[in-house]
Order: C-alpha cells, then sequence, then structure tokens
C-alpha cells in the first residue's frame, strides 16, 4: 500500500456514497483507510469534522508565528473551516467576558491576533489572495459576530481584518454586509460599542471607503454594492440613529468602568462629524445627508441633548450635540470645499474645488435650527440656576469662581452667533432686549472670559453689518449698549498693575476697575466696528441712515471719540501700548510687531501694509475691490500707502475728524463697504457662517 496522506484536504461527496464506493474498491490505499475512519466517524457524530477542523486550527495558532501553505489554502476552502477559523478571532461564547485594557492578554487572545495577522499580512502570497477573493464576504460577515454582547473577541482585530479586506476586495465586503439583509442589525450592534476604540473609526471607515483611493479602478468597481449598503443606511435614517446616540448614549450603548455614556456621546458626534466631512465631497454619498434637511428630526434630537437637561446627565452629551449644530451650520456655508490630491513620486498636492453637497440643504437646517432657537434662548436666561445651583465654586490658583461661565453655555452661544451670521433676519426675532442685556452683563461679570468675548463681538458685529434698523434699535436704543462701552471703557492711563488699579478706584470698587481694563480691548473693538460702520454707511446710497441718526444724538458719543482715537492709536503701536524698555533692543517687522517669523521677513510682509489696515481687517471689515489692484502698479510704498489714505478718507473719514484742539491722530484703514457679490461679501444673501 502508498502512503498517500493528507490531512489537509477532505471530501466534498456525499457521505455514505463515499464509503460504499471505497468498500468496493478492489485497491487499498492508506488515505482510503483514513478517509473511510474519518467518514465513519463523522455518520456517528455529525459534529465530529468541525471538532476535527477547529483541532487543527488551534494547532496551528498554537505557533508563534503561522504561515498559510498552498494545502493550508485547500482546507481552509473547505466547507465550514473558514468558519472555524473565524470563531477564534470572534471568540463567541455564552459566559463570555470582553477584554479590559487593564487585562493581561489571554492565551485565546493571542490565538486571536495570529488569525489576523494570518489572514492580513503586509505582503500577501498570491495563493491568499486567491483564497481571500473567494471567501471575503463570508469574512465580512462573520467579523461582525464580534460585535455581539457574547462576545470576548478584540474590536482591533476587526479594525484590522476589515481595513485589510477593504483595501483589496471593498466590492465583496459590500455584498458581504448586505447580502443576507442583515446589515442594519450588524451596524446597530456596532453603534452599542461606538465610544470603544477603534469603532467609531471603523464605521467611517465603511461609510467613506477611506482606504480605496477614488481615482483607482477598485473604487469604480465596487460603486454598485457600496451604493446599495448607502441606500440601505438611508432607508433606515442612519444619520438619526447616529444623532440619537450622541444625545442619549445611555439607551443605545454598553456601558462599563472603562467607557462611560459622555465617551459614547463624543465618539458618536466625532462619527456624525467625520461622516458629513467625508460624504459631503461624493456625489454618491449624497443620499445619506438628505435626512438632515428633508425633516426636523436630526436637528431636533440635537437641540433637545442640548436644551433637555435628563437626570444624572453630565454636560459632556450636551456639548456634543451643541458641538454638531454647530458643525452642520459652518459645513453647510460654502458652495466648494478646498481639498487637495496627493500625487505619487513626492510630487507637490494640486488644489482643487469640490462642489459642497450639503450647501444644497443649507436653507433647510437654517429654518430647523431657527425653529428651536427659543430653547437655547430659554436656556441661556436660566444657566446658572439650573447648572450651578447647588455646587460649590469653582476654585483656581489664587481665586475661586462662583458661576463658572463653562464650555457648555459657551457652545450654546455659539449656535446662536452662528444663526445671527447666517441669515440677516434672524437678530430682529430672537434677540430681545432681556437677551442684550445678559449678554452685555456677562461682558463685565466674566470679563477675563476671551473665548465669550469673541463671540459677544462676532454677534454685534453681524448686527451692524446686516443693517437691521429693528435688531440695531433693541441693541442701542433699548439696551443701551453705546452708554455701557462709554461707561466703562478706561483709558491706557489705567495700567494693569495693582497699583494703577487701586490709583483708579476712587470708590473702594477695585474689583469693577479690573474688569473694566479686562474688558478694554473688547470695548475698543464694538467701538471702533461702530465708528467704521456709521462712515461706511456714509458713502454707501440707499443703506440704513438708523445707525448714524442715532449715534449723531447721542449725548456722550462725540466726546467719547477722542478717548478711543487716541487708545486705539496707542494699542497700534509696537507692545500694544505696554512700554518696551528701549535697553533690551526687541526690534520685530519694523517695529511694528512681528508674525512669527524672523525680522526681515516681517518687514517685507507688511512692507505695504500699514498696521491700521490690519486692525481694521482684524475687525472684520474687508478689503475693497479697487484697493486689489497690481502692487507694481501703484509705485512705491509711500504712494501706495497715500493712495490708501485718501481712498480711505475721501469716502469714510479718519480719526482726526474727531479731534478737537488735541493733536491730529492719523489712523489708517480699510474700505468697509460691503462687496457687491454675494458670494464675497461677509454678510449678503448667502453669507458663510
Amino acid at each position: 500500500m502508498s502512503a498517500n496522506y493528507n490531512i489537509d484536504s477532505d471530501s466534498d461527496e456525499d457521505d455514505v456514497e463515499a464509503v460504499a464506493a471505497i468498500a468496493n474498491s478492489t485497491t487499498w490505499h492508506l488515505h482510503d483507510i483514513e478517509k473511510l475512519k474519518e467518514q465513519t466517524s463523522e455518520l456517528l457524530d455529525p459534529t465530529w469534522k468541525d471538532t476535527r477542523n477547529k483541532h487543527l486550527l488551534n494547532k496551528m495558532l498554537e505557533l508563534e508565528q503561522p504561515t498559510i501553505t498552498v494545502k493550508m489554502i485547500d482546507f481552509l476552502l473547505q466547507e465550514g473551516v473558514c468558519d472555524s477559523l473565524m470563531s477564534f478571532i470572534t471568540l463567541n461564547a455564552p459566559d463570555s467576558v470582553r477584554p479590559a485594557p487593564t487585562d493581561t492578554h489571554s492565551a485565546a487572545l493571542k490565538k486571536s491576533y495570529r488569525a489576523v495577522i494570518l489572514l492580513s499580512p503586509d505582503n500577501p502570497t498570491e495563493a491568499l489572495n486567491s483564497f481571500l477573493s473567494k471567501k471575503a464576504a463570508l469574512i465580512t460577515k462573520r467579523i461582525f459576530d464580534i460585535f455581539l454582547m457574547d462576545s470576548a473577541g478584540s474590536f482591533y482585530h476587526s479594525y484590522r481584518l476589515l481595513e485589510s479586506l477593504l483595501r483589496c476586495y471593498p466590492s465583496e465586503v459590500f455584498e458581504g454586509l448586505c447580502s443576507d439583509g442583515k446589515a442594519k442589525e450588524r451596524i446597530t450592534n456596532m453603534l452599542r460599542f461606538i465610544g470603544f476604540p477603534p469603532v467609531c473609526e471603523l464605521l467611517v471607515m465603511l461609510l467613506a471607503l477611506t482606504p480605496v483611493p477614488r481615482t483607482g479602478t477598485l473604487y469604480t468597481a465596487c460603486s454598485k454594492n457600496r451604493w446599495i449598503f448607502l441606500d440601505e443606511m438611508n432607508n433606515w435614517n442612519f444619520m438619526l440613529q447616529i444623532a440619537k446616540v450622541v444625545a442619549n448614549p445611555d439607551q443605545h450603548c454598553a456601558l462599563n468602568s472603562f467607557v462611560n455614556a459622555d465617551q459614547h456621546s463624543t465618539a458618536a458626534a466625532q462619527l456624525l462629524q467625520e461622516i458629513i466631512e467625508k460624504i459631503s465631497l461624493e456625489e454618491s454619498g449624497e443620499s445619506l445627508l438628505v435626512p438632515i434637511g428633508s425633516n426636523s428630526g436630526i436637528i431636533d434630537t440635537l437641540m433637545d441633548g442640548i436644551v433637555k437637561p435628563r437626570v444624572n446627565t453630565a454636560d459632556g452629551m450636551r456639548r456634543s450635540c451643541a458641538r454638531m449644530i454647530c458643525f452642520m451650520l459652518r459645513r453647510a456655508a460654502d458652495m466648494e470645499i478646498l481639498c487637495y490630491n496627493h500625487h505619487p513620486n513626492g510630487a507637490p498636492p494640486s488644489a482643487t474645488y469640490v462642489p459642497n453637497r450639503l450647501f444644497n440643504l443649507r436653507e433647510s437646517i437654517v429654518n430647523h435650527v431657527r425653529a428651536r432657537l427659543t430653547d437655547v434662548l430659554t436656556l441661556m436666561h436660566g444657566f446658572d440656576s439650573f447648572h450651578h445651583e447647588h455646587k460649590a465654586a469653582h476654585k483656581y490658583s489664587n481665586y475661586e469662581v462662583a458661576k463658572p461661565f463653562t464650555s457648555l453655555r459657551a457652545m450654546a452661544i455659539e449656535v446662536i452667533v452662528l444663526m445671527v451670521e447666517s441669515e440677516e433676519t434672524v437678530a430682529s426675532a430672537i434677540l430681545t432686549v432681556d437677551t442684550w442685556k445678559l449678554f452685555i452683563t456677562w461682558v463685565l461679570q466674566y470679563a477675563h472670559n476671551n473665548v465669550f468675548h469673541a463671540l459677544f463681538y462676532r454677534i454685534v458685529f453681524a448686527v451692524l453689518r446686516q443693517e437691521q434698523e429693528d435688531a440695531q434699535r433693541v441693541l442701542f436704543q433699548k439696551a443701551k449698549f453705546a452708554s455701557f462701552l462709554i461707561e466703562n471703557f478706561l483709558p491706557y492711563s489705567v495700567g494693569i498693575t495693582k497699583d494703577a488699579v487701586k490709583a483708579a478706584a476712587t470708590a473702594a470698587d477695585k474689583d469693577l476697575v479690573a474688569r473694566r481694563i479686562a474688558c478694554r480691548g473688547l470695548i475698543m473693538n464694538c467701538a471702533n466696528a461702530i465708528r467704521l460702520q456709521i462712515n461706511s454707511q456714509a458713502t454707501a446710497p440707499g443703506n440704513s441712515v438708523y445707525l448714524k441718526n442715532f449715534f449723531q444724538t447721542h449725548p456722550t458719543w462725540k466726546d467719547f471719540q477722542p478717548k478711543l482715537a487716541t487708545a486705539t492709536e496707542q494699542q497700534l503701536k509696537f507692545g500694544m501700548g505696554v512700554e518696551i524698555d528701549a535697553s533690551t533692543d526687541v526690534k520685530v517687522g519694523n517695529e511694528r510687531g512681528g508674525m512669527g517669523g524672523n525680522p526681515a521677513e516681517d518687514a517685507h510682509a507688511m512692507m505695504n501694509e500699514d498696521p491700521q489696515v490690519r486692525f481694521a481687517k482684524s475687525l472684520g471689515f474687508y478689503e475693497d475691490a479697487e484697493w486689489t489692484l497690481n502692487r507694481a502698479s501703484l509705485g512705491n510704498k509711500d504712494d501706495l500707502v497715500m493712495n490708501r489714505r485718501r481712498s480711505f478718507e475721501e469716502g469714510y473719514g479718519s480719526f482726526s475728524d474727531y479731534q478737537d484742539d488735541s493733536p491730529q491722530v492719523v489712523v489708517d484703514e480699510i474700505d468697509m463697504a460691503r462687496k457687491k457679490s454675494p458670494n464675497t461679501s461677509p454678510y449678503g444673501k448667502t453669507p458663510p457662517l
């Protein structure tokens, strides 16, 4: 008898017929005897074959570096063997416990790792590629069992394997996801563990197909199966499901001592943001974005997460909801998005503008958010009472704050800011006298909070530039914002040292003086923005004249202008008003303040731009079209500066208009008139958010 023994192969024929064929054989070989034993055992015990396969696979995975041979490929292609191999990765068992980050790696987890590396090596052989091309769909189906509650598998292993399959066999992966109609169930199981790394990244990879280049043939070849997957997700309203996890992860996610509800909410918000960012750049993903604008469900779910505090719910979830509202408003603002294409062989990336699919939903998103702004304002008015009630003051190194501002309040205010900037009628409709007074009170109450000051200035600037008389009337006439600026302004003669504060505090209110000093920058910015907007109205026929008329009749505004002019001129000096000792020989950017480079580079970069021009730009006023000519045609630097001065002073005046007997202060600023094009105007028909 010849010893032709091959344990890596098996017969797929009917067992009874095979046994009969062997029994009737006139020539007996060793492999015939072995096959007869196997088939007899399988007839007596139907699970024998599966048990044997697992035993062989277990022996292989006990090796430190197992390899796949051609014979092993034949073995893995047999029915049920690939499923058995995947069971070493998914580790599903009734009493299994998922390993914690601090746990020691068990023997089962090490075998899982070896199985993953076996199927996803850095340099796969031709035989392995042949096997994966046939079994990629099956492997995809089985790997999602790792997201079942009875699994003790590692999510990192599933990420490695799916990334490898998507890189080479994306069409087969999507086929495996959807062919049995269980795609919704599989993604639901993944969302349950969204806060566990790297599940969020894995979902982004699946939905956006990040491992496959957009210009490659694989991306085109898998488009049909991927479209089926995205369409199934859209029919399920996948975006709404993510929003529900962001707002209320307790009801949708698995919690333990290592991943809490806040972490699940943050990860879900990150998932939603990344999907929108990537899907909005491709036509095939537009269907997933439609539900954001077609109905208010997603916006309402996120808004409920902001304005409806639940018992024992941390602020992290509410911050995540507010962050997503802000992101969608900003992302929907641009008609096109600048992208960079990376080229091989070290070639520099090329820039190209890609249509923003979310822009088509901008109006709907704004309307959905606008319908809930009253809830946000109600939250702001009662924030201190519900958020800081029964809480101790927050202590810092040498002082304490009874009621901290909190990042949640800042994000909720940013939602209001973005809405005011996006639609010129929002300020008139929602910003009541009480709301303005509340914000103005916070300016002094949180005098050291630059985040709030920046947000508050954006609201004021938007109201100024949009020229909505109703909103301006509420701000200046009813809320008395101009009087607030004048009453709380302190010139630079009042320094920031303790002695200066003590000298200025005539009424023993040192805290108020210190707060006014801290608010000086915001007060000056708002006052200068008002002055520049008034000047711009004088040269733009048909614009509202309410602002100009109001400040012409204001009892103290005219007397305030020389103080503002002097302080602004001092602010623009090197050192921003703080005297620099000449002996230090500090000289950056031609004594104008540096931009981070060396002095020579700074001086060259700013040689054709006055510091006053940069100051006006920093306030949000944009350069006029006729000032963007070729600099060479304008002659030398002095000619350019004089052209700018003439252009500004002919239409917009200068600080010298407000100087009575004091020395003339000349401050050059750029044109504040809005540009004609609605796409480039800071507050046109399609303003940026």
